[in-house]
């Protein structure tokens, strides 16, 4: 379940970073188009030269530059959402493997017994070098 939690926390990230690249790509085609100077077709309108496409390639730069710059701050929280999965992964590995790996509950009493006196109650007249 958490292995699908982190695929989709990544597929996440990574169409936020392609709608990211795709913006900035817009962005840079309209500044480039912006910087060329228009075809000669298009100078017989000079209204449409001078005006028109220039503030709409300067409001194509803005949108898309708006979309980055709202966007780009969900790209760490999905990276952090997925190193929590990624943690909590590694912490359910961690625990099974030690389940796996532990002793069961009495080989630790079997391997570190107790003697057979042990808790026995003497008296010390009864013990060795002490008797009168």
């Amino acid at each position: 379940m958490a292995l699908d939690e982190l695929e989709g926390e990544l597929q996440a990230a990574m169409d936020g970073l392609l709608l990211l690249f795709g913006c900035a790509a817009v962005v840079v085609v309209a500044l480039v188009a912006l910087a060329t100077p228009p075809p000669l077709t298009l100078t017989k309108l000079p209204a449409l030269t001078d005006q028109i496409l220039p503030r709409l390639g300067q409001a194509v730069v803005v949108m898309f530059s708006a979309i980055i710059l709202i966007r780009v701050g969900q790209i760490p929280a999905v990276l952090r959402r997925s190193l929590v999965v990624r943690h909590k992964i590694a912490v359910e590995e961690a625990r099974r493997k030690t389940l796996e790996k532990a002793p069961a509950a009495g080989a630790g009493q079997e391997m570190f017994g107790t003697h057979p006196d042990f808790g026995k109650t003497v008296r010390l007249e009864e013990l060795p070098g002490k008797g009168h």
